[in-house]
């Protein structure tokens, strides 16, 4: 928990922020942001629509997050979704996980933004 706090920190620092939102992988962390965002109003949408296909939906993703894409995809299946559902969901998911991680890998390994789990990984001896 304090790991995510320290990087919303950082976040708000504004000349933190102009420094990544100029290169590439600023642009990525911002298409993973928006992915998790109309991943989210989907989510919510259907809620309003069919509560018992969005907790489906929202199983599936938090499978997806927290055990793995089989499980996910075992899961989405058990629950008699569409094939076409299924994977797509889990193709998202893994999509936000990918943009995401890959930009606060690139962003701790150039110094922009301090994160305690990957410094120890790069400076272990």
């Amino acid at each position: 928990m304090m790991y995510g706090y320290i990087i919303v920190e950082n976040l708000l620092n504004r000349k933190l922020l102009g420094k990544i939102f100029k290169t590439s992988e600023g642009n990525i962390l911002l298409l993973s942001i928006f992915i998790t965002i109309c991943l989210f109003a989907y989510i919510i949408t259907y809620y309003t629509i069919d509560a018992n296909y969005a907790n489906k939906v929202t199983g599936i993703v938090f499978t997806n997050l927290f055990i793995g894409r089989v499980p996910a995809l075992s899961f989405g299946f058990a629950a008699d979704l569409s094939h076409f559902t299924v994977i797509t969901l889990n193709i998202i998911t893994e999509m936000i996980l990918v943009t995401s991680l890959y930009s606060l890998f690139v962003f701790s390994y150039k110094g922009i933004l301090k994160v305690k789990a990957l410094e120890d990984f790069f400076y272990k001896n």
